[in-house]
């Protein structure tokens, strides 16, 4: 997902002396979202190691098989859609420090169509740690900003929450490290500075199962059933789903016959952060049926459908 610039580095106060960024005075942070990898959050884009106009990620991989994008200075964490984010998904300090940026109000769900003049805000904030290093937590939801600058904030404490302010293709958070004296953003992963990340491959996921209504938008509640005869669409986002896997709905019907709702190999690179499927299917016979999303042989979601008669 596309984020807004890269914050600027503030230099450090007379309160916080400027020491090296060597390895050894380096933080170690914590993972800034809570839940399960895969289902409740993925990374979509490590930082772009590349200088030039090509990609390399912290891995070593590069071209289609990176997981990042040109000049992409931190890591974007998604967390499935804007319905998640409108429930409220906690971001959490990942390191003690001194708030020195902490900005709120601009809207949220700006997408490519959003004026250049919106895209360019973001609500975030930023912490420095004792060594100079600084954190900031990019993308922010509207009104959710908990800290002002000048307070001091401890690993876990809630910030805010995750949002779509700034230049956002959807929900997600953006976090970025910078060094006591300026420069690039440091790579966090390549550094080792997070206590807790997530693997780099992590296991499939559902990270969104929602179905739409007449209007196009998500139900809200999630329907979980519909009348016979109905065609229902739905609209799912999984995560870690490798190029060439074969991903497939399948319903179960009241009488035990499986019934394949559709199926979609992934494509076209090597590792896909998230995988956006969207899909229609009638249901014909009343009763209880059950939903079985499968990568491969591997059911990675199942779920009840009550199907009621016309």
């Amino acid at each position: 997902m596309p984020t807004a610039g890269a914050p600027t580095a503030t230099a450090p106060t007379a309160s916080v002396p400027t020491v090296a960024c060597t390895a050894e005075a380096l933080p170690r942070v914590s993972w800034p979202l809570r839940g399960q990898v895969s289902r409740d959050f993925a990374v979509i884009a490590y930082l772009d190691q590349d200088p030039s106009d090509g990609v390399r990620d912290f891995m070593g991989h590069a071209g289609v098989d990176a997981v990042t994008y040109d000049g992409h200075d931190g890591i974007d964490i998604d967390i499935g859609g804007f319905r998640r984010m409108d429930s409220g998904v906690p971001v959490f300090a990942g390191l003690d420090g001194e708030v020195i940026r902490a900005e709120d109000g601009a809207p949220d769900r700006n997408t490519a169509a959003t004026p250049a003049e919106i895209k360019a805000r973001a609500n975030d904030v930023i912490v420095r740690h004792a060594s100079g290093v600084t954190v900031a937590y990019w993308h922010l939801r509207r009104g959710s900003v908990a800290v002002q600058v000048g307070d001091h904030v401890v690993a876990g404490q809630p910030l805010g929450q995750v949002g779509s302010s700034g230049q956002a293709s959807g929900p997600h958070l953006h976090i970025s490290a910078y060094a006591c004296d300026g420069g690039p953003a440091l790579d966090m992963m390549a550094l080792g500075m997070f206590v807790d990340a997530p693997p780099y491959e992590p296991p499939h996921g559902l990270l969104r199962f929602d179905v739409l209504g007449p209007d196009g938008q998500p139900t809200e509640p999630v329907a979980q059933g519909s009348a016979a005869g109905q065609t229902v669409t739905f609209d799912l986002q999984l995560s870690a789903i490798r190029l060439g896997e074969e991903v497939s709905l399948t319903a179960i019907s009241p009488l035990g016959a499986e019934e394949r709702v559709a199926t979609s190999n992934a494509g076209p690179i090597r590792m896909m952060a998230g995988f956006w499927w969207q899909l229609s299917f009638t249901f014909t016979l009343p009763g209880p049926w059950t939903l079985v999303l499968r990568v491969g042989d591997e059911p990675i979601d199942q779920r009840p459908w009550m199907v009621t008669a016309p």
